[in-house]
């Protein structure tokens, strides 16, 4: 990194770029600036309460000062925020949506939130911004992306299983799931679905990554992202039902007591 010497990073105009949507507007991603405050306030306090609901978790209906200092005066190191923006009145920029993510204390995932105008949704303003995001975490290296969302957000849902985010339950709050995305993997070679069937399958069959056979480059691969999304799990605090399935199996085979208590009390065990 050139610029790791530096206390402040400079803006990064290699990420700006322009998107022409199906209707023929002209959208432009941008990292966020600090004279982007009034036009991001202006976008919160235009969302509805049911998307500020789902972006913020709380019933505000505008920034406080602090916030809008936080989500605007960004370093583009440890954090990034890209806007969505399109032309408005007298060369003004009316933005339409964001997508920011800031480091995890393990320094190796993000942390994302995601928000999207009520008149640009459906219209692939938030898979562009998400896609946009995700690029920015890989290129700089991190292991992870993950997410936490309401759990009856499903629009959130559907867009983050298509761009190839695994869904858990939340280890504090029942109310809310935690999505996880991982890094570093060409996506084309080892598609997403091909990689959860892979961990499934291997769960399934009693089998953590140490057990598995890898006579192949290809298998070795969903190997290390099984291991890979192990460990995320492991420090995201998530557990999926393959992982519950497994510690049962896992506990029945090398607890001897546990064993016999069971076999006892069922005839296949």
């Amino acid at each position: 990194d050139r610029y790791a010497h530096m206390a402040i990073y400079p803006y990064p105009v290699h990420l700006i770029q322009e998107w022409p949507m199906n209707d023929g507007k002209i959208v432009t991603i941008r990292p966020i600036r600090p004279e982007d405050a009034e036009m991001e306030q202006e976008f919160v306090k235009g969302m509805s309460d049911e998307s500020r609901y789902y972006r913020f978790m709380d019933t505000l209906r505008e920034l406080t000062q602090t916030m809008l200092v936080r989500f605007t005066q960004i370093d583009y190191d440890r954090e990034m925020a890209l806007v969505a923006t399109v032309p408005g009145a007298e060369s003004k920029e009316i933005q339409i949506g964001v997508a920011r993510y800031v480091v995890n204390p393990d320094g190796e995932s993000v942390e994302f939130a995601l928000a999207v105008g009520d008149d640009w949704q459906k219209c692939g303003v938030g898979r562009k911004l998400m896609t946009a995001l995700i690029d920015c975490a890989r290129q700089k290296g991190y292991r992870a992306v993950v997410g936490d969302v309401l759990s009856t957000n499903s629009k959130m849902f559907r867009l983050m299983t298509s761009l190839g985010f695994s869904i858990h339950p939340h280890p504090d709050d029942t109310a809310v799931k935690r999505v996880v995305k991982a890094m570093n993997l060409d996506e084309e070679r080892y598609p997403p679905k091909q990689a959860a069937y892979f961990i499934s399958g291997s769960k399934e069959e009693g089998r953590r990554p140490r057990d598995i056979d890898a006579p192949d480059p290809h298998t070795r691969k969903l190997v290390e992202v099984y291991e890979a999304y192990e460990l995320q799990c492991q420090r995201e605090g998530v557990v999926d039902f393959g992982e519950l399935m497994l510690r049962s199996y896992e506990l029945l085979r090398d607890n001897d007591a546990v064993r016999e208590h069971y076999r006892r009390r069922f005839a296949h065990v």
